[in-house]
Order: C-alpha cells, then sequence, then structure tokens
C-alpha cells in the first residue's frame, strides 16, 4: 500500500527475512517525493491523483478474533533501523463515534546505531488516536480487541 495508488510512484513490499532467523520480515522498496504535475499521473486503480507523495505502509490482521492486550504496557519490536522515520499504527475495534475500527499511531524513535538489530519499545502511552489522517482528541486505546498492526514511512509530504 503505498502513494501509487493514488498516482505517485514510490513501491513498497513485504520480504520475508533471510539471514536475520526465523520470524523475520523486511519491509522494503522506494519512496519517491516528487509528483509529477506536468504528466498528472492518475491512478488506474482507484482513478484519484496523488495529493501527498513519498509515503509507504503495509498492515496484517492479527489472529483469531484479535488480541487481548489489556494486561500489558506497550508493544516490543525487534527492528533494524536505517535512519528514516516510521510509525508504528495499531487498529482496535472502534470506540469512537461510528467506526468500525480506530486507528492509533506512535512514532518509532530513532535509533542511535543504524543497520544493528535493536529493542524498540513503545508504550501504549505513545499512542495517539487518529482519524482520516488527522488526530483526535485523547482517547484510551480499546485494548481489549486489536485487530491489526501496521507499519508506515512517510519520507516528505508535498
Amino acid at each position: 500500500h503505498c502513494d501509487a495508488e493514488y498516482g505517485g510512484s514510490s513501491t513498497v513490499e513485504l520480504q520475508q527475512g533471510e539471514a536475520e532467523g526465523e520470524g523475520t520480515a523486511r519491509f522494503a522498496g522506494q519512496t519517491v517525493t516528487e509528483i509529477d504535475s506536468d504528466n498528472s499521473s492518475v491512478s488506474p486503480e482507484t482513478g484519484k491523483r496523488a495529493v501527498y507523495a513519498g509515503w509507504a505502509a503495509m498492515r496484517t490482521d492479527v489472529e483469531g478474533d484479535g488480541w487481548d492486550l489489556k494486561d500489558f504496557h506497550g508493544i516490543r519490536l525487534r527492528v533494524r533501523p536505517d535512519g528514516r522515520g516510521y510509525m508504528l499504527n495499531l487498529r482496535t475495534v472502534g470506540i469512537l463515534g461510528g467506526e468500525d475500527v480506530d486507528i492509533y499511531q506512535a512514532r518509532m524513535p530513532p535509533s542511535p546505531v543504524l543497520g544493528d538489530w535493536c529493542e524498540l519499545r513503545l508504550p501504549f502511552s505513545a499512542f495517539v488516536l487518529t482519524s482520516r489522517g488527522y488526530v483526535q482528541h485523547s482517547q484510551a486505546m480499546n485494548l481489549e480487541t486489536l485487530k491489526e498492526v501496521g507499519l508506515l514511512v512517510a519520507d516528505k509530504q508535498t
């Protein structure tokens, strides 16, 4: 999922980890921050024109009916940073009026050592509720039913 769906030129794929060991994945691709207004690229899939460029994302459903995380304080990830700005997205069963799911986002802090594996801990208090790209008033996350986990990189929005 990336700006190419809206006429941009970024690419994204999730690759199985190589020498890193079992259970690893590599978020790969290229973000292209420029929008070619002369060519007015329009997505053949959606018919929409790119307004923001330079972003790519992936998300996956969690197993079963969702994860119950109410007895936990946050998320722990093992990552190998590349110096770019990433966001971790969590989708929960909605408690925001009229929505099926709520989306919470947290910025992943930069690592002092690029290219080395490290442990990253994100407390649930670091996540903010968003709707259609806008931060909403503070609202507690529904930790009883996590439905999806996602990753987003946005190098620049023009």
